[in-house]
């Protein structure tokens, strides 16, 4: 069994433009597929928050969890609907910047959920 390869995706797009941008990642996330079916586990997208001053300019954050190295090379080169969202986003709400960062979680935390 592989472990989850997650890719966090910080972009620099001025805050006028961010809804246009996320407008667009839903478009992308109904329709990216591959093989005929959707192949990302879980994705994730907003808004940076405003009172943190350490965010070197970057206003949207995107999370996207994979199953393998082999789909996040798919999403990177092969996927169709992520290739529609860059070329929205360049026409639409054009990205400043942008850093993109895959990891495997080695060490992870979560809080029990309340009954």
């Amino acid at each position: 069994m592989t472990t989850p390869i997650t890719r966090v995706t910080m972009v620099k797009i001025p805050e006028d433009k961010i809804d246009i941008a996320l407008q667009g990642f839903e478009v992308f996330v109904k329709n990216q597929q591959k093989d005929g079916k959707p192949y990302i586990l879980s994705m994730q997208a907003g808004r940076t928050s405003a009172h943190v001053k350490i965010d070197q300019g970057y206003t949207l954050v995107g999370k996207t969890v994979f199953k393998s190295m082999e789909d996040v090379e798919y999403y990177i080169d092969g996927c169709e609907a992520h290739q529609a969202f860059k070329v929205y986003l360049k026409e639409n709400a054009t990205p400043e910047g942008l850093m993109s960062i895959c990891f495997t979680p080695e060490v992870s935390w979560e809080m029990e959920k309340a009954s």
